[in-house]
Parts: structure tokens; sequence; C-alpha cells
């Protein structure tokens, strides 16, 4: 159950394990007043009531804006070079699997925040990149520089059908309500061989096993869902993807999906 605490927004429940669909699951932690289960097959955690979808949109609608309401993005070489450097990787994977070569890379980062991945695509002419947030901070200041930038979910993305050759989601999956929606309509954008690229806490990693309800990414109801590569590949796989990796291989406690639409 969750806090009586009558500031919390309206809640639902959760009948059933989002990545596989099973219903028994047991206790995993309790934090801010909610209970996170496991389930019991594959081993995805998540919290067993949700707060409203209203509640979520306006939470991150002003989560990157001072207290002023202005919004200050952050910098740093080291920063534009991790971005960059990602940037390149991600062009050649998605030559490397799409059946045509013909046209412009078309991309879309879903949580695209300050737009580093943006920024990182902006010299080369022959990739289309489409940002899409919730927070308008972040949202208005990439549209004030000339970028493709829109306020709202993959669901409001300005793109058709099977129209995008890659979607990348890095730190956007345990936020949102529904991930196995988000997922599925992913599908729906990328065209026949596009690659979905997304990186989320791992909840099955050594530091989460060791801080325990300590664990810095515990938070509901900031994040709501905790994958490991097994519930992650799980979720992508039952919504029509091939799943090339599903790893947390470093340091950091990040699982890693690379997945191809099939």
């Amino acid at each position: 159950m969750r806090s009586s605490d009558p500031m919390l927004p309206d809640h639902s429940p959760v009948p059933a394990c989002p990545a596989c669909l099973c219903e028994q699951r047991h206790p995993w932690h309790r934090k801010n007043g909610y209970d996170v289960v496991e389930c019991e097959r594959c081993g995805f955690r998540y919290v067993s009531e949700l707060p409203s979808d209203e509640f979520l949109r306006a939470h991150y609608r002003s989560s990157y804006c001072q207290s002023d309401g202005t919004f200050q993005p952050k910098g740093g070489l080291l920063r534009r070079l991790k971005y960059r450097a990602f940037a390149v990787w991600f062009k050649r994977a998605i030559l490397r699997h799409r059946e045509s070569a013909a046209d412009a890379v078309r991309i879309l980062e879903l949580g695209c925040g300050q737009g580093d991945l943006l920024k990182a695509f902006s010299g080369d002419a022959s990739v289309r990149v489409t940002g899409m947030d919730y927070a308008a901070g972040p949202i208005g200041h990439l549209r004030e520089r000339g970028f493709d930038a829109h306020l709202g979910g993959l669901d409001e993305a300005p793109v058709g059908p099977e129209s995008l050759d890659g979607i990348v989601m890095l730190h956007v999956l345990e936020h949102v309500r529904d991930p196995g929606a988000v997922i599925a309509h992913a599908a729906r954008l990328l065209k026949r061989g596009g690659l979905l690229y997304v990186v989320c806490p791992c909840s099955g990693h050594i530091k989460a096993r060791i801080a325990g309800d300590r664990w810095k990414y515990l938070g509901p109801p900031d994040h709501l869902w905790y994958f490991t590569p097994r519930s992650m590949r799980t979720m992508a796989a039952r919504m029509g993807f091939d799943v090339l990796r599903s790893s947390n291989l470093y340091h950091r406690a990040h699982v890693t999906l690379v997945a191809k639409k099939l």
C-alpha cells in the first residue's frame, strides 16, 4: 500500500509485471511510502501502485528549471565529447542494420533534456534528429536555438509510422507511467531494421544489492520501474524487437539495451 499522505496524487494498482505479464510477485523494498515489488518470473522490480499521468507530466515539465523558472544547461568539454562519440557510434550502427542507405538518417530522442545528442549531430547534414521532452525549460532553450525539439511524449512526436531509423532513451523508461507502451510505440515509429537504444538504472547491479533501500536510484515517484538485463530483454522482445544486447558490463549501475525492429 502507498502512504496516506494527502499530498500524494491519485494512484492506481499495477496488476501484473509490465515486462512478462506475470501476476506473482513478492516485496523488494519500501521507499517514500511506495511498495516496490519483484516479479517472480523475470525479476523485474516495480511500484505496486502508480501516480496519475497528470502528476507525472506536471512533475517533469518543471524539473529542469531553477526556482525562478529559468533553465540553465550544463556544459563541459568531457560531456560534449561523450555525446559526440555516442553519436558517431549510433549512426554507424544504424547504417549497418538499415535496409536502405539512400535517405538521410532519422533519429528521435525521447527525454532529450538540454539537447546534448541533438547538438552532437548538429554538424552532420546526413542526420535529422528530433527531440522530445516533458520539461518545458530545455525544450524552449533548444527551439530558440533552431533545434527540432517538442514538448511531450513519444505519442506526441511529429513523426509518422515506420519513419525513423533510430530512437534513443537515456534514463527515460524508469520515469514513464507505462514503459511497455512506450517501447511498443517506438516499434511502430521505427522502420524495419531500425535501432532502439535504451539506458536505465540496473537494479541487479552489485551496487544496488549492497546499498539496499539506500540505493541512489531507488526513489519513487521519480523512478517507478527497476530493470535488470533479463527484464529489459523480456519487455523489448515482447514488443517486437530482436535484442542485440541487454547488459550492464561496466562499473556504473546501468542496464543498456540495443534492439532492432523486426
